[in-house]
């Protein structure tokens, strides 16, 4: 793994860091850098949360457009760069842990579909958004846009390639998926770590189950997520919930 994407854990939560000056452009090195970082956590016992962040003014800028120019948009090379795309926000979707995400400056093309892909999203007063992809000859983007902010603002972005603060989306009710912060990081590690104090069984759970009923018929999806009810009262974690309640304690829960 390169220096452009680094991983700390303290306590039971990770945290990821994208420093990729000056504008955290996603190169196919970065990409794969951040695919293996989620892999490792996903696979790294004790850690029960995630929080995704970056440095600098800029959240992700998305693909680097250098880049891509140097490339032959017939060859065997752009199509490993879209695939690697796609693994890039399943790696994060898919993360068995919760992925919160703090954005404190712009979140751009493929940087709002790392957002996009995460469970929680905190925004700082920098924060805003865009698919700024129709501007560079590229498309892309506008399915993740439309899971944050509804297909209005996704068709808005993709089509003028023109970025909206994060402070109008909140204020139009159009971004019910996210809460506003001074300290976008801090909040962040907060979430983290309430849900860290949580059953790392039933989160990780939980987390799958939302996954699967997110597209589902109401019914057809209820039906589906007891399922995975059934699934965790069989786990010792369960029965220390339940014992901690009834006793009036904290529960103690192992990896």
């Amino acid at each position: 793994m390169s220096s452009e994407v680094t991983m700390n854990v303290t306590g039971h939560v990770a945290h990821v860091v994208l420093n990729r000056p000056p504008v955290n452009a996603l190169t196919a090195q970065t990409m794969s850098d951040i695919v293996d970082v989620f892999d490792r956590i996903g696979g790294t016992s004790g850690v029960r949360a995630a929080v995704l962040s970056a440095e600098g003014r800029v959240f992700c800028a998305g693909s680097d457009v250098k880049a891509r120019r140097e490339s032959d948009p017939g060859s065997g090379e752009e199509s490993a760069y879209n695939r690697l795309a796609r693994e890039l926000n399943a790696s994060i979707a898919d993360c068995p842990v919760p992925v919160v995400t703090a954005v404190d400056g712009p979140a751009l093309g493929g940087g709002l579909c790392l957002v996009a892909a995460s469970d929680i999203v905190v925004v700082g007063e920098r924060a805003a958004f865009g698919l700024p992809e129709i501007n560079v000859g590229l498309l892309g983007g506008g399915v993740w846009a439309a899971r944050l902010f509804g297909s209005r603002w996704a068709r808005r972005m993709t089509l003028t390639g023109a970025a909206v603060p994060a402070s109008e989306l909140l204020a139009s009710g159009s971004f019910p998926a996210a809460e506003s912060a001074e300290d976008p990081l801090a909040a962040a590690f907060e979430l983290a770590e309430l849900i860290a104090r949580k059953s790392p069984a039933a989160v990780r759970l939980a987390k799958a189950s939302l996954n699967d009923v997110e597209f589902m018929e109401l019914r057809a999806g209820y039906r589906h997520e007891q399922t995975f009810t059934a699934r965790l009262r069989g786990h010792p974690d369960s029965r220390e919930a339940m014992a901690a309640f009834a006793e009036r304690r904290e529960p103690r829960f192992h990896d």
